[in-house]
This record gives structure tokens, C-alpha cells and sequence, in this order.
């Protein structure tokens, strides 16, 4: 029965054909395989056989390892890529791939049928482009074929394009992308792409770079290809889409980087060479086709694409708003963006969705490669929508976003450091202290995390004693040797000391910061943060006049530096200097809106001139006060950056502020 079966298979080789048809259009290729295998000594078939199975171990080859476009050279692949002399390429893939070529040659040479060569042509110049052969590739472009199929395309695109009526471009399109079958489309698809690269490739190296057209007609028609056959997909076989096929090599929606390349580079041809409304009109003509299934991964790159080019090469001036949508699109009230800064943040919220959606969650060995490159791709979106919600502080919106990135990104870190960055930029500082803290598990050698730890410990939480601990754990990496630590050492001990109860254990505390911060002047001697410190602790200490010597040295590196201005007046009315001290506090006074200031301008107005000639000061003052009160962020503790000029840590801010007062006092009698 077996026997009878297999030869009424080879007395009728019609419906092996459309077998192997069928698979090509799905791109089943384990199966076209096992298929094919199973007629390669038939005397019509034979050759076809062959090709096909040459085919399904080239495709299979780019499916567990996809071509990545180099950033720095274009048109070229990226310089990790395995080709077929990498040495990460294994010695039976090589073979494989070998065999590959050659049977695509031979195809060349004794298929009888018109079709066959030119695919088996395609996909040489693509097996050759995918090993980095750029001049090989060159050469096969030239095939007498494939530039008779060009030509004719690149006459129906002009067509096309000239096309002013809907009906007459529909009727252009059907013309243009007619094919004998959906993996022919396909092909065509890639080979304007690949075309388009080695033009990219070619312009780079001339001397005198040529027109870009050449390079936006092979990106138009490969987009164009490229989408017809994604619907002519759906609509052939409609359930091909399930997702059971993720296990399987067979997935329809998995992402092509060809299809990708073109329908984002043809817009921004246009945009680069000063068409800037032609190549928004084109972005926004793609993100506008509906029912296109297959290819959300393309449309979320064209999300950020879009956004980046509304971001950087699209200026105000020339943007133009979306004209008016159909009536359906009216009835059903469709957000419609009134602006640039509205169209870029829904781009990239779109983007950002749906490449997270797209990111590949299977473990398996063979999704490694797909599942990094999803990840990166999602990491992409994440980072430009990062900037630019932090450049609008929409800092709650961006937690959002994160806490869903968090859903697949395990041990990532990248994505947790940023996370705790915007939770202390949105002054959640508990939940961002913690985040630091997975991030030192991840990465205990990481300096910037401990330094944040310690800095939240100090400065928000008042956890002294933890960030005590973090200081000593950034010594021991740095050896001592970073001044950042040092500085927020000697805050902690300085709000140590301001706690005890005892006057020798608080002198002692005083001391040690002194030498720290000394120890952080050693290695900066020009930062004017350490040298303030060094002031303080003098002062303290009743050390005047080696706190003014300080506090001078502060001043000459930062003249504008609110804490050293009033440090520095404070200490001049400990000498009774009440004239080079007003100077001092009316320089400060002017440059911020500060209740301190204010308040020790009075003090030392009333001193110098009576209490009637300080009034004005005192509704300063009380202004100050209002303005104070009324703002809500004021009365929070404040998040200050480690890399911002003029940190001063919550330690320092304490200890002036309860000394402002009875320091005073203290510094006009002359006691300091």
C-alpha cells in the first residue's frame, strides 16, 4: 500500500509542486525540507527539489541568525555578524551554506523554466550580501534578469507615482506587483532592499556621490512589495497567524529586516535631502494603512523612526498638521494630534507598546538571537521616549513605562538603573532606594549605584548609619580615591556629630569630617564643594580664621554659590566686620530668593543701622516666607543630583539652618 501511494506521487509531480509552492509562501522550511528530500531523484523534479532544499537550509540559517545593519556604515552589516568565515559560524554550517551556493549557481546555469533562475539568482545575491560580499553581490545585480526585472519595475513605480487618482494608483499597484506567487513577491520584496544597500554601499565610496533616486526607487518599491505581500498573505491563507507557531521556525510575524530597512529608509531619504513634508506625507501614509497584520513590527519601528525624525530634522516651521480624517474616523471620535510635541508623544507611546508587546519571552537557545534583538529594539523605544518625557518632567509617565518593562527584563540592568533614577527624579526615594539596592545585586562593583544609595540614605531617608555603610563599601572599590564618597562621609558624620549629646563626641565627629573632607580636597584641589565643607567644620570648631581663609578659596573657584556667600557673611560678623559682611549678604541677597538670607540681612541691618532701616528687608523677608509656604515642592526634601554643580548634602542644609539663628548671636559677640 505504502509502495502504491509513492507511485502515484511521482506519476503525478503537479501536486508536488504546489506542495512545495504552498510552503515557500508560508516559509515552512523544516518541512519544505522534509519534503523536498523526499523527491530529489525525480528526473523533472529533481532540480527543483534541490533548489528547494538549498533554499530551507539558507533561510533556516537567517532565521537563528538575522542580519543586524551596521549604524556606523551604511548599507553594510554590522561587524558581529556571523558570516561564512566568522569563526562562531560552526563547520557544518559553513558546509551547509556552501552547498547552498552552489546549487543556487547550478540553478542558474540548467533551469529551463523562467522563473526558477531568477529566484535562485535573488537569493544568491542575497546569501552573498548576508556574508558580507558586497562586491559579489554587486556583480550578480548585473545579471542580465534581474536588471531586466528592475527595469520593468522601476517604469511601473514612475507610473505609479505619476498616478493622481485613487482608482488609476490601485490599478498602478496591481500591475507593479503582480506575481506568479507569494514567495516570488517576497523575493522581489528583498531584492529592491538588498539593491537599495548596495547603491548606499556604492555612493559611500565614489568620490562624487550621485543622486539619491536610484536608492529611494529601490526602498519604495521593496516597501511597496513588502506590504502587498504581507496582506496578500493574511488574505490567502488567514489562520496561518496562530500563536502556536512561535515554536516552530514557521512564524509569519516574526520580524524581516529587509522588509524593515526599506519602509523606514525611503522616508527618510526624503527628509534628509530637505523633502521634509514628503517624507512626513510618506511616514504617516504607512502608519495610516489599516489592516496590515503581519507587519507591527515594522509599523513600531516606523513609530520611532517618525518620532525621531519630528524630533531632529522636522523644525517647527515646516511641520504640518494631519488633514481631516473620514467621516467614519469622526463619528468614532479619532485622537487626532494638534501639534508636533503631541504627534512625537504618541508616536513613541505607540512604539514603546508595541515593541514590548513583540519582545520574545522563550528561553530556548534557537530564540536567543531573535530574542535580543527584540529586547534592544524595545530598549530603543524606551530610551527615546526616556528623553524625552524627562525633558517635559512627566516623570510619573515614564514609571509606567518602566514597571512594564520590568515584565521582560530579568536580570537587565540597564532598565532597573534607570527605573531608580526616575523614581528619585520623581522624589519616590523609599521604592528608588530599594531599586539601587537589586541594582548593587546585579552588579556589586557598580560605584554610581552605591554612591546613589548613599546619597538617598543621607539626604532623604536620614538613614545615617546606611549610608555611612555604602561610603565605606565605595572606598574599599575606589580605594579612597572617590571624591564624591568622601564628600557624602563627611555630611554623615557631620549630622552624626548634631545628634550626640555629649560635646566631646560631637567635637570628635567634627574632626573626623574635616579630615575627610581635607582627604576630598587632596584629590580636587579647585572643587569648591570640599572646600566649603572644610569652612564649615572650621567654623564649627570655632577655627575662624582658618574657616575664612576656606571659605574665600570656595568663593574664588565658585563666586555665585548661595551656602559659601552666606557662610562666608556669618563668619565675617563673628570679627565684628558688620560693612564687609552687609556687601557680602546683600550680593547673595540679590542673586537668590532666600528666607535665610533674608533673615540674616536683617540681623545684620539692625546691627549696622538701627531696627527702622531694616523694614523693607523684613517684607522681603516675609514674601519669601509666602512664596515658601504656597510652593509644595519647597516643602519637600529636595533630590539633589551627585554630577550638579553645588551640592550640598541635607547634613550641611541642617546643621545652617539651625545655626543660622543662634549662631548669630553667638558670631556678633565675637565667641567664634
Amino acid at each position: 500500500m505504502t509502495g502504491k501511494s509513492k507511485n502515484s506521487g511521482l506519476n503525478n509531480p503537479s501536486n508536488k509542486e504546489i506542495e512545495i509552492e504552498k510552503l515557500r509562501d508560508l516559509n515552512k522550511w523544516t518541512r519544505l525540507l522534509e519534503h523536498s528530500k523526499t523527491f530529489i531523484s525525480h528526473s523533472r523534479l529533481g532540480l527543483l527539489a534541490k533548489f528547494s532544499i538549498a533554499e530551507s537550509i539558507f533561510e533556516s540559517y537567517l532565521f537563528s541568525n538575522p542580519m543586524i545593519f551596521s549604524s556606523a556604515q551604511p548599507g553594510e552589516l554590522a561587524k558581529n555578524s556571523k558570516t561564512l568565515y566568522n569563526h562562531e559560524t560552526s563547520l557544518d554550517e559553513s558546509k551547509k551554506l556552501y552547498d547552498a551556493e552552489f546549487m543556487f549557481k547550478q540553478v542558474l546555469e540548467k533551469a529551463e523554466d523562467s522563473n526558477l533562475p531568477v529566484e535562485a539568482c535573488i537569493l544568491l545575491i542575497k546569501l552573498l550580501y548576508s556574508q558580507m560580499r558586497y562586491d559579489e553581490a554587486i556583480k550578480q545585480l548585473n545579471n542580465a534578469r534581474i536588471k531586466q526585472k528592475i527595469a520593468e519595475h522601476i517604469q511601473n513605480l514612475k507610473y505609479y507615482m505619476q498616478s493622481k487618482q485613487l482608482i488609476q494608483q490601485q490599478q498602478a499597484l496591481q500591475v507593479l506587483t503582480t506575481c506568479q506567487s507569494l514567495r516570488q513577491m517576497q523575493l522581489f520584496a528583498e531584492l529592491h532592499s538588498i539593491r537599495g544597500l548596495c547603491l548606499e554601499i556604492k555612493s559611500r565610496n565614489e568620490e562624487h556621490r550621485r543622486d539619491d533616486q536610484d536608492i529611494i526607487d529601490s526602498y519604495e518599491l521593496s516597501s511597496l512589495f513588502a506590504i502587498q505581500h504581507s496582506l496578500t498573505l493574511h488574505q490567502k491563507y488567514p489562520n496561518t497567524n496562530s500563536p502556536t507557531n512561535l515554536n516552530q521556525e514557521e512564524n509569519l510575524d516574526l520580524i524581516n529586516p529587509l522588509y524593515e530597512n526599506a519602509i523606514q529608509k525611503a522616508p527618510l531619504y526624503y527628509i534628509k535631502r530637505g523633502e521634509q513634508q514628503m517624507g512626513v506625507r510618506k511616514f504617516r501614509e504607512l502608519l495610516l494603512k489599516k489592516n496590515i497584520q503581519s507587519i507591527t513590527s515594522i509599523r513600531q519601528i516606523l513609530f520611532k523612526k517618525f518620532a525621531e525624525c519630528l524630533l531632529f530634522y522636522v523644525p517647527s516651521a515646516k511641520y504640518t498638521q494631519i488633514s481631516g480624517g473620514s467621516e467614519d474616523d469622526k463619528r468614532k471620535r479619532v485622537y487626532k494630534p494638534s501639534n508636533q510635541d503631541e504627534e512625537v508623544l504618541l508616536c513613541l507611546s505607540l512604539s514603546q507598546y508595541m515593541a514590548s508587546k513583540e519582545v520574545m519571552l522563550f528561553r530556548q537557545k534557537q530564540f536567543k538571537q531573535i530574542r535580543e534583538l527584540t529586547f534592544n529594539n524595545a530598549m530603543n523605544s524606551l530610551d527615546l521616549l526616556l528623553v524625552y518625557l524627562a525633558y517635559h518632567r512627566s516623570y510619573n509617565v515614564l514609571i509606567d513605562k518602566f514597571e512594564m518593562a520590568l515584565k521582560y527584563s530579568f536580570e537587565e540592568f540597564s532598565i532597573w538603573y534607570q527605573y531608580g533614577l526616575t523614581l528619585m527624579c520623581d522624589q519616590k526615594y523609599y521604592k528608588a532606594y530599594l531599586v539601587f539596592k537589586e541594582c548593587i545585586r546585579m552588579k556589586p562593583d557598580h560605584v554610581t549605584c552605591h554612591l546613589l544609595l548613599a546619597q538617598i540614605a543621607l539626604e532623604n531617608l536620614l538613614l545615617i548609619d546606611e549610608s555611612l555603610e555604602w561610603c565605606e563599601k565605595v572606598h574599599e572599590i575606589t580605594d579612597q580615591k572617590n571624591k564624591k564618597a568622601l564628600i557624602i562621609n563627611g555630611c554623615a558624620l557631620c549630622l552624626k556629630a548634631k545628634l550626640q549629646n555629649q560635646y566631646a563626641m560631637e567635637i570628635n565627629y567634627y574632626e573626623k569630617a574635616l579630615e575627610i573632607f581635607k582627604k576630598a580636597n587632596s584629590i580636587d584641589s579647585t572643587d569648591y564643594l570640599s572646600l566649603f565643607h572644610i569652612a564649615h567644620c572650621h567654623a564649627i570648631l570655632r577655627q575662624i580664621p582658618e574657616a575664612i581663609e576656606f571659605v574665600q578659596k570656595a568663593l574664588k573657584y565658585k563666586p555665585d554659590d548661595k551656602d559659601s556667600l552666606h557662610l562666608f557673611a556669618l563668619l565675617l560678623t563673628s570679627t565684628k566686620n558688620y560693612e564687609s559682611a552687609h556687601t557680602i549678604i546683600l550680593k547673595a541677597s540679590a542673586l537668590f530668593e532666600d528666607f535665610e538670607l533674608y533673615y540674616t540681612k536683617i540681623r545684620i541691618e539692625e546691627m549696622l543701622f538701627g531696627f527702622n532701616k531694616s523694614v523693607n528687608s523684613i517684607l522681603n523677608l516675609i514674601v519669601a516666607y509666602k512664596q515658601k509656604l504656597q510652593n509644595a515642592s519647597d516643602r519637600a526634601l529636595p533630590s539633589v543630583s551627585l554630577s550638579y554643580p553645588g551640592v550640598m548634602s541635607q547634613a550641611k542644609n541642617v546643621a545652617l539652618s539651625i545655626q543660622s539663628v543662634d549662631s548669630n548671636h553667638s558670631l556678633e559677640t565675637g565667641k567664634l
